[in-house]
């Protein structure tokens, strides 16, 4: 996503709540619903999991190197949702959906 670690990333939680940006991390319990959203892009990532997960959210950096030295460069966000043996002996069901912004 392009906003990366800039301020226009961040995970929103079912309630509305922004816990951090795609550039910090973060660890929550019993989460079911999160977006990604993205101002750059204009949109979210929209991701609902039933049952509930923990989830644990993390920027993935890499290092280049450049004519100014060695830079560390956000690569992606990425995301493992955990959940207990007991919670998975059921059904499993992961929603993904894509919602463009309202155009205002």
């Amino acid at each position: 996503m392009p906003s990366a670690d800039g301020y226009a990333g961040r995970y929103i939680l079912a309630d509305g709540s922004i816990p951090c940006g795609f550039g910090q991390s973060s660890e929550l319990a019993a989460v079911r619903r999160l977006s990604l959203d993205d101002g750059e892009l204009g949109g979210a990532l929209q991701i609902a999991v039933d049952p509930p997960a923990n989830l644990v959210a993390a920027p993935h950096f890499a290092v280049s190197r450049s004519e100014a030295g060695f830079e560390k460069i956000m690569q992606a966000a990425t995301l493992r949702f955990e959940w207990s043996h007991a919670a998975t002996a059921q059904a499993l069901t992961v929603h993904l959906a894509v919602v463009p912004h309202a155009v205002t």
